[in-house]
């Protein structure tokens, strides 16, 4: 693997980290704000992970003078935004947790024991899974392949 894709996946990993944590900020306020926290912290995450990966790498594409590297954006920025969309979800995932402990007002029936953190991680693989079929899709279609097999 040469530095330059070293390096600018770094920049995508730091472009997705501020990216998410701003989205997340916003979605926290209206995206599903009755639901669990595990429930609601997938949510808000993999919307936020999605429309930043989808973003950027169209914002690439269109991008004049944007370097050309021997692994596509539209693989490695999805690969490289995987961390900061671990580290968003565990973020929420914990304040929504705290924030719903704390709260008297817990919708009837609902306790905290249902709420299992295995399920939101899977919710947010399957938007990882989606991203990276979306963007190997979008570089098959771009034709650009042909030299990678």
């Amino acid at each position: 693997m040469d530095k330059d894709v070293l390096q600018i996946g770094a920049f995508f990993a730091g472009a997705a980290l501020l990216l998410m944590l701003l989205a997340t900020l916003a979605f926290s306020y209206f995206i599903v704000p009755q639901a669990a926290p595990t429930k609601r912290a997938s949510w808000i995450t993999g919307l936020a992970y999605f429309l930043s990966v989808v973003g950027v790498t169209i914002a690439i594409d269109t991008t004049e003078g944007s370097p050309k590297l021997s692994i596509p954006a539209d693989i490695l920025f999805p690969v490289a935004a995987l961390p900061a969309a671990l580290f968003v979800f565990l973020y929420w995932r914990w304040t929504f947790r705290r924030a719903w402990i704390d709260d008297d007002n817990i919708p009837e029936g609902v306790e905290i024991n249902d709420d299992d953190w295995r399920t939101g991680l899977l919710r947010l693989a399957i938007v990882v899974l989606v991203a990276l079929g979306v963007g190997l899709v979008r570089f098959l279609i771009r034709g650009e392949a042909r030299g990678l097999f």
